[in-house]
């Protein structure tokens, strides 16, 4: 069984049923997200470990704002790798998050909720 991208019913538990706020998170997900992974990804091919914890932790954040479910789960991997200075394994999680990534923007978009 594949893992949860998007929990939705979490997502509207949390905005109380509201689609249309549940709808402007997913949005500012969107926007805001795509500037941090790129970061993300300009420091690893930097070797910044400081700026992949930052830039991931600010991932974990939006993420779990969002029910975006692996996308949390993997920056928060990220985060405690740059924290170990484990740049190897870094960079071996690293195309999953952005495959990840892409994932959850195609299916955030084919929400009906989105539409």
């Amino acid at each position: 069984m594949d893992e949860l991208l998007i929990d939705i019913n979490d997502l509207l538990e949390r905005t109380m049923s509201d689609e249309e706020v549940a709808k402007e998170v997913l949005n500012c997900f969107i926007i805001e997200t795509e500037h941090v992974v790129t970061k993300i990804k300009q420091s690893i091919d930097n070797i910044d470990l400081v700026q992949i914890r930052e830039f991931a932790h600010e991932l974990k954040g939006a993420s779990a704002s969002a029910g975006a479910i692996k996308i949390m789960k993997l920056s928060e991997s990220m985060q405690k790798l740059a924290e170990q200075e484990n740049y190897n394994e870094i960079k071996n999680i690293s195309s999953d998050l952005y495959t990840s990534f892409q994932s959850t923007i195609t299916e955030i978009k084919s929400l009906d909720l989105m539409k």
